[in-house]
C-alpha cells in the first residue's frame, strides 16, 4: 500500500496531471458555488417574522433563523464534499487513469468502454449512500475520539467501492468488479481510508479525489495482475 501510496502522490510531478487537477478544481468549485447560491436563495423565501405579542417584539427569531440556516448550510456542504468529489472525479477518471497507466504500466491495456448507465449507477448509489449512511451515523459523530474512527470506517468503506470501481470498469465488465471487490475488500477499504482522510484536509482536499483515483488505479492494477497468476 505504501508504494501504491507513493506513486499516486508522485502522479503529480507528471506532465499532464495537473491539467485534470485544475479542471476538477475548477468544476467541485462551480458545483459548491451553485450549492451555496441556491441555499441562500431557499432561505430568502422563508417571510420574516414583524409581528408582536403583547408589545413584545419577536425579531430574534429571524436571527435564529439566519444562524440555524447558515449552520446548516455548512454542514450540508461538509457532507456533500464526498459524494461532489466522485461526481466531478466521474468527469475525468478516464483520462486521469490513462496517464497513470501510461506512466506505470507501459499503456492501458485491455480496455472497455463503460456504459453511462453503469457510470451513473456507481455515482447515484454513492452519491445516496454517503448522505443517507452519514446522516445515519450523525449522533455518533459528536462523540470526541470515536467520531474520527466511525467517519474514516463508513466513508473509507464507500470511497474504496465506488473509486475502486469507477477505474476498475474500464477493464472488466460489472460482474467482474463486483467478484474482484469482494476478494480483495480489506485493500480497498484501505485505500479509500487514505483517500478519505486526504479528503478531510483542508486545501488537501481539492486534489485528493485526483491523488484517490490514480491510488485506485495501482491497487486495481495490482489486485488484476493477481488474480491472473
Amino acid at each position: 500500500m505504501l508504494n501504491h501510496i507513493t506513486r499516486a502522490l508522485a502522479q503529480f510531478t507528471i506532465p499532464g496531471t495537473w491539467g485534470v487537477v485544475l479542471k476538477a478544481i475548477a468544476l467541485t468549485v462551480l458545483v459548491f458555488a451553485g450549492l451555496f447560491m441556491g441555499a441562500q436563495w431557499s432561505f430568502g423565501l422563508i417571510p420574516e417574522v414583524t409581528w408582536s405579542l403583547w408589545g413584545m417584539g419577536f425579531g430574534w427569531v429571524n436571527n435564529v433563523v439566519a444562524f440555524i440556516g447558515g449552520l446548516g448550510v455548512i454542514v450540508a456542504l461538509i457532507f456533500l464534499l464526498l459524494p461532489v468529489s466522485a461526481l466531478v472525479l466521474g468527469f475525468f477518471v478516464e483520462e486521469l487513469a490513462n496517464k497513470v497507466e501510461e506512466r506505470w504500466y507501459n499503456g492501458t491495456g485491455r480496455l472497455r468502454e463503460p456504459s453511462i448507465a453503469e457510470m451513473i449507477s456507481v455515482l447515484t448509489r454513492f452519491f445516496l449512500s454517503v448522505i443517507f449512511l452519514n446522516i445515519l451515523f450523525l449522533p455518533f459523530y459528536f462523540l470526541p475520539g470515536f467520531n474520527v474512527v466511525i467517519y474514516l470506517v463508513l466513508n473509507g468503506f464507500l470511497v474504496g467501492r465506488e473509486f475502486f470501481e469507477m477505474v476498475a470498469l474500464r477493464h472488466k465488465t460489472p460482474k467482474e468488479v463486483k467478484k474482484l471487490r469482494r476478494k480483495n475488500g480489506f485493500t480497498i477499504f484501505l485505500g479509500g481510508v487514505v483517500t478519505t482522510l486526504a479528503l478531510s484536509i483542508p486545501v488537501v482536499n481539492f486534489v485528493a479525489p485526483v491523488f484517490g483515483a490514480a491510488l485506485m488505479v495501482h491497487i486495481y492494477k495490482e489486485l488484476a495482475a493477481n488474480e491472473r497468476h
